[in-house]
This record gives C-alpha cells, structure tokens and sequence, in this order.
C-alpha cells in the first residue's frame, strides 16, 4: 500500500431513485450478517490506513 494515498477524491454509491425494491435489496445486506464478515474479513485492517488517507486528504484541501 502506498504511503500516501494516490488521489484525494471522495467516492459514494448512488442508487436508483425510487425504487424500493433495489434499496430495500442493498440496505439487507448492509444490515446482514453476510455484510458483517465480509467487512471483517476485508475491510477490519484496512481501517487505519483509511483514516490516515483521511487525515492526509483534509488536510491538502485546507
């Protein structure tokens, strides 16, 4: 992993617009079980390295 990040740009998920069904679908595995060991197993690491990148990308912008 690079030391400082390669870029600072921010990133979010964007949904279709009302429909329930597909929110209904997404916010179920967000709130699952699945979603709970596949965070753990990929992301529980990665968690400081994020908010360093973090840290460092607020702090270019100021």
């Amino acid at each position: 992993m690079p030391e400082k990040p390669l870029t600072c740009d921010f990133y979010g998920m964007i949904i279709p617009n009302n429909d329930p069904e597909w929110q209904n679908q997404l916010n179920s595995f967000i709130d699952g079980d699945k979603s709970q060991s596949i965070d753990e197993k990929w992301f529980k690491n990665l968690f400081p390295y994020q908010l360093e990148n973090l840290d460092y990308c607020v702090n270019q912008k100021k």
